[in-house]
């Protein structure tokens, strides 16, 4: 389904096309001049000091970032743009612009993997690593995570403008920064009250599209990779979802909506399932399935990854990391794993192997 409000924004369709027959990606511009000035334009003006004046620092121009890197994407497909174009559509143009910076992305691992940049090189067992490190910034707690989390989600003159940080702040999640006031709950939810049904409705349908994105980009480049290579979006889909499921409160609390725990528990489009897994048809929605060793793999991986940030004391990881060698085993490798002196035993019993 088309949604009118991202394709106002950019035109995702339009910057998946072939550039031309000979490139169907378009050239590799990373020493390109044009994309050299959007890497000068990502960082800002770090902080400079004269004598004893300090001249803090500034961030980048973001409307210079977005203009830059969709002159770029217009020549090139490229996964490291298109990363960047992600960033300066969230500063830029919220939500929507989020949405479908992370659609693009989606769409272009679905369906220019052969020829996006940064290009596989067969010299290198196509190695995917290089793509890998590209798509890890969208779970980047130093870059991403933090613009998503202090993205608008309410404006009200009478109260206040209102992100998930500041609603954090509110709430003691997060400690205020150093000479400021941390915004009441009060105020918080007053904004939500005097916000336009009909726009918070339109933000969680946003906020839903970008959680399936992001959950997309995840599973479809694990098909592509494989477990082994798989890439943990988990920091930045988690975020998207309490977001989208805040809101959901409150218009639940306004009555114009079901309540979170009655809603939808995940994206349209296939993301129901654990990022990275795939959904089986007919599947509830929130359901794991299993449909290969391979899945098994990944899912292990995931419990590992979790107690590895939550409680990197606790020695499950390590189990588990000999469960998942053993995952992909037959039976007579399992043997040999868990018990080499039963092996003999066993040959005994069934004779010598056929290959022996």
């Amino acid at each position: 389904m088309k949604n009118t409000q991202l394709d106002a924004v950019i035109d995702v369709a339009g910057l998946l096309g072939e550039v031309n027959p000979q490139q169907p990606c378009g050239p590799d511009l990373e020493y390109d001049p044009d994309y050299l000035a959007l890497e000068r334009e990502l960082k800002g003006k770090p902080e400079t000091h004269y004598g004893a004046e300090i001249v803090p620092a500034t961030p980048p121009d973001w409307q210079r970032v977005l203009d830059l890197a969709l002159q770029l994407t217009q020549r090139s497909r490229d996964l490291r743009i298109a990363v960047v174009l992600c960033r300066a559509l969230l500063k830029q143009h919220g939500w929507n612009g989020f949405a479908a910076g992370l659609q693009l992305i989606d769409q272009l691992l679905q369906q220019r993997w052969d020829s996006v940049h940064p290009q596989l090189d067969p010299d290198d067992g196509n190695d995917p690593l290089p793509r890998v490190n590209v798509l890890a910034a969208l779970a980047s707690p130093a870059m991403l995570l933090p613009e998503v989390r202090a993205a608008l989600l309410v404006s009200s003159r009478a109260h206040g403008n209102f992100s998930m940080r500041d609603i954090d702040i509110g709430s003691g999640e997060l400690e205020a920064p150093p000479g400021t006031i941390a915004p009441s709950p009060a105020s918080v939810s007053a904004a939500f009250v005097e916000a336009d049904g009909a726009a918070l409705a339109a933000l969680h349908g946003t906020l839903q599209t970008a959680c399936a994105a992001a959950a997309d980009i995840e599973r479809n480049l694990t098909q592509r990779v494989g477990a082994a290579h798989a890439l943990d979006l988990d920091p930045l889909t988690r975020m998207l979802q309490r977001i989208r499921d805040f809101i959901a409160a409150q218009l639940a609390s306004r009555g114009l909506g079901p309540a979170p725990a009655a809603a939808e528990a995940d994206p349209p489009s296939g993301a129901g399932t654990a990022p990275g897994l795939p959904r089986q048809p007919g599947a509830t929605p929130g359901a794991v399935q299993i449909a290969s060793r391979e899945d098994v793999v990944l899912l292990l991986e995931k419990i590992c990854q979790y107690y590895q940030r939550n409680e990197p004391s606790s020695p499950i990881p390590m189990l588990l990391r000999r469960v998942q060698r053993l995952a992909t085993k037959n039976f007579i490798e399992l043997l040999q794993d868990l018990a080499p002196e039963g092996l003999q035993q066993f040959y005994q019993l069934s004779g010598p192997p056929a290959d022996s």
